[in-house]
């Protein structure tokens, strides 16, 4: 085993002490390596010689439970508590431990849950939370949470057992709770409420629809209004407003619309606005 101690020799007339040049300490705060005889951190001023609780180590598994690719402005905070990190890094959080490229960084004193976490820029890459997420800016990949997600553009699909407000998503959406998005390219299915622009899918919606364009059909468990097209069938079990749909209609409460390709069954009134 490598003796740092006997290793070092102080130099002749002085008290500075001449340590191996291999030797390096990571800074707790940022990740950046430093040499031993900096006091501190190069890369965000921290006391590098300051006593430290070294975290346990967890399993590979562990470590890759909750991860995320961070750019563009390196500032994540988890919790109300703010982190420099290296651009590009990849950041877990497992049991209340914080970890930067695999590496614990520090532990998350206090850490309740859900787990939010907020940071500055893109996420180039997926998204793994196990509770709420706030990202200024995009994620590229998908979105996987347990809790409410609130960010700009998703470029994959997104899964969450909370509440989804966004702007446009290229993949599928699925749901525990409400959506409020701009397009999405894939289909929705959730158990709450749905406002959106177009959908290139169907939707599935255990409560009321509001959206533009539906390439696909709409099945919902309270109104729908679409001030668009809904190219498939419309099963609503409240009222039912829109333009032309291409298959048919059936509605617990009334129907407005344009042209119906299919059948009308409501049990309200049906008022039809043919072009």
């Amino acid at each position: 085993m490598f003796d740092w101690f006997s290793s070092k020799k102080r130099l002749p007339n002085t008290d500075i002490w001449d340590e191996p040049k291999n030797q390096v300490i990571v800074c707790s705060e940022c990740g950046q390596k430093n040499q031993n005889h900096y006091k501190t951190c190069l890369g965000c001023g921290t006391d590098l010689h300051k006593p430290t609780v070294p975290a346990a180590k967890l399993s590979s598994k562990e470590n890759m439970k909750i991860s995320s690719v961070i750019g563009g402005n390196s500032t994540v905070t988890i919790n109300g508590q703010s982190f420099q990190v290296p651009g590009n890094a990849s950041v877990s959080i497992k049991n209340g431990k914080l970890f930067i490229n695999g590496e614990p960084l520090t532990d998350l004193t206090g850490l309740t849950q859900p787990i939010n976490i907020e940071w500055k820029g893109d996420a180039p890459s997926n998204l793994e939370v196990q509770g709420s997420v706030v990202i200024h800016g995009d994620v590229t990949g998908k979105v996987d949470a347990n809790g409410d997600v609130t960010c700009g553009n998703i470029g994959g699909s997104i899964e969450t057992n909370g509440d989804i407000k966004c702007e446009t998503i290229s993949g599928d959406v699925k749901l525990n709770g409400d959506v409020t998005c701009g397009d999405v390219g894939g289909s929705i299915e959730c158990d709450g409420n749905v406002n959106c622009h177009n959908v290139s899918g169907g939707i599935s919606s255990e409560g009321n629809v509001e959206c533009m364009n539906v390439d696909g059909g709409i099945e919902a468990s309270g109104d729908v209004v679409c001030k668009g097209n809904v190219a498939g069938d419309i099963n609503a079990e409240g009222s039912v407003e829109c333009k032309d749909v291409g298959g048919f209609v059936q509605s617990g409460s009334d129907v407005t619309c344009g042209d119906v390709s299919g059948d009308i069954n409501a049990e309200g009134n049906v008022s039809l606005r043919r072009s």
